[in-house]
């Protein structure tokens, strides 16, 4: 079940480039924080979303910082891959 959820999102002058969402989900085992990922591929034009590359499952040791990071590294991928 999705409680929350928070977002940062990258736009160029003309349209949307890059989304980055922080979702947590309250499960029997706790509450796990996980990423997804939402970008416009530069090739064909359309709108692809994806899990990120981490997930957060000790929600109470996760920081400002760890988030701040993982979202630079998911970007990183995204702008080598153009």
């Amino acid at each position: 079940m999705n409680i929350d959820a928070q977002s940062i999102v990258v736009m160029n002058p003309s349209s949307f480039e890059f989304g980055y969402q922080i979702h947590s989900d309250i499960t029997l085992k706790g509450i796990r924080i996980h990423t997804k990922v939402e970008f416009v591929d530069t090739k064909d034009g359309k709108r692809y979303n994806t899990r990120g590359k981490r997930d957060f499952s000790n929600v109470s040791e996760v920081t400002k910082e760890d988030i701040a990071q993982n979202f630079v590294t998911e970007y990183k991928s995204f702008v080598r891959a153009l």
